[in-house]
């Protein structure tokens, strides 16, 4: 199939998706025709499956089973890259750039025969960041042609997901943020306050509604969290 033949069946395919389940679908065939046969959608930060290994996966059963066994949830370096990376990137480029111990996930994805892979970040409101993974068996399946052809499937797909994603997101008012960040240096309600130029009392109101969007009880637990969760511009 030719590449204006891709992206004909890339938008017949969703365009006739009605559900999340079908999107998912839609990518994996899609990718599939471009010798893509694996496609993991998985969501980093500031997303409801984000403390999950994944939302959805064609992956081996076997590489399935392994990373959960290994716990590579939490040293992935794939997912520690999308949070900073703009443009998609593969596991071979930065696996040359890891220190050995960190590139074992690399060598159980090729035992589950995926030889190398291509993984696009995207990025939402709030932090929120997804990383969407194509595998293939085969190399030279990466190539200036399918690349461009990915990241449309990878943005379709996250499109299809999005609404769901964003409903769980907790979001804060720009007051909110300033609230936070004077926090964060270590700032008392009073000195906030004054710094703001805002009353003791509203100080107390942003607090209240900060801890029940973040759902912790104290100002150390708001701004940690906030921060885990990419709401803050560090």
């Amino acid at each position: 199939m030719n590449i204006a033949g891709h992206y004909e069946l890339i938008h017949e395919r969703f365009s006739a998706a009605l559900t999340r389940e079908d999107a998912f679908t839609a990518a994996n065939v899609c990718a599939g025709q471009l010798g893509f046969p694996y496609l993991i959608y998985a969501p980093v930060r500031n997303h409801p499956d984000a403390s999950r290994n994944w939302s959805a996966t064609t992956y081996p059963e076997s590489w399935q089973q392994i990373y959960i066994q290994k716990n590579y949830l939490a040293r992935n370096p794939t997912r520690h890259k999308a949070l900073v990376a703009q443009n998609p990137f593969t596991w071979s480029e930065l696996e040359h750039s890891l220190p050995r111990l960190d590139t074992a996930v690399f060598h159980d994805c090729r035992a589950a025969g995926m030889r190398d892979g291509l993984v696009v970040p995207v990025h939402g409101p709030l932090g929120l960041t997804v990383a969407i993974g194509f595998a293939c068996e085969q190399a030279d399946a990466i190539n200036p042609n399918t690349t461009p052809m990915l990241q449309l499937i990878a943005w379709r797909l996250h499109h299809a997901f999005d609404e769901p994603a964003s409903a769980g997101c907790v979001r804060l008012t720009p007051r909110e943020i300033e609230l936070l960040l004077l926090m964060a240096d270590g700032l008392g309600n009073d000195q906030i306050a004054t710094k703001l130029t805002i009353s003791d009392n509203s100080v107390e109101w942003h607090l209240k509604n900060i801890f029940r969007k973040l759902e912790v009880s104290n100002r150390t637990g708001a701004v940690v969290k906030a921060l885990k969760q990419g709401l803050l511009p560090f």
